[in-house]
């Protein structure tokens, strides 16, 4: 079962980055075509190496290092591509589901510090991109996906505490619970 990332929210956001990169760059450029002294080479500067920084996300995107998240369940694991990460966990290392507010609503999948925990960034650090957490989790962060916050969480709560019923994920079966909202 797969809940793929919201394409207008990851559009909205390439063209925002695209922009700003292209304001400042641009104007980087006619401020150095047309002088002005000493402090307008700082501006030039400042302006050229942010525009460079935010325009570094569409060499990212374009070789796929950026990219529109999604979270894939499946009977044994849960495997999430944010925007610059991937992280997997096995059902039976989650311990518990909770929604929280960072910055925005998400839903938390905590694991046990022992956890089969595999994670990797897929950006280089320091380009203005969270880092990878230091404990076992994965922040599936609801705006990012077109789902209702609340359907998110019940359905990510059912499947943690019903593992009979993972058998299911990846089948009509599962998008059909979904649908009818049946997680009792």
């Amino acid at each position: 079962t797969v809940i793929e990332g919201s394409r207008i929210v990851f559009a909205v956001v390439t063209t925002f980055f695209l922009a700003g990169a292209g304001l400042c760059l641009s104007a980087a450029a006619d401020i150095f075509r047309h002088g002005g002294g000493g402090g307008t080479i700082v501006l030039v500067i400042l302006l050229s190496v942010f525009g460079c920084v935010v325009g570094f996300f569409l060499p990212m995107m374009l070789i796929g290092r950026i990219r529109r998240g999604r979270l894939v369940l499946t009977p044994n694991l849960i495997h999430q591509r944010g925007w610059s990460l991937e992280s997997t966990l096995d059902w039976h290392s989650i311990l518990t589901v909770r929604p929280v507010v960072l910055g925005n609503w998400a839903v938390v999948l905590l694991g046990h510090p022992a956890a089969q925990w595999e994670r990797r960034a897929t950006v280089p650090r320091g380009l203005g991109w969270g880092g990878l957490p230091i404990t076992p989790m994965i922040e599936v962060h609801c705006h990012m996906h077109p789902v209702d916050p609340t359907l998110l969480y019940t359905l990510l709560r059912f499947y943690l505490e019903n593992p009979q019923a993972r058998t299911e994920l990846g089948t009509e079966a599962a998008l059909e619970r979904i649908k009818a909202r049946r997680f009792a």
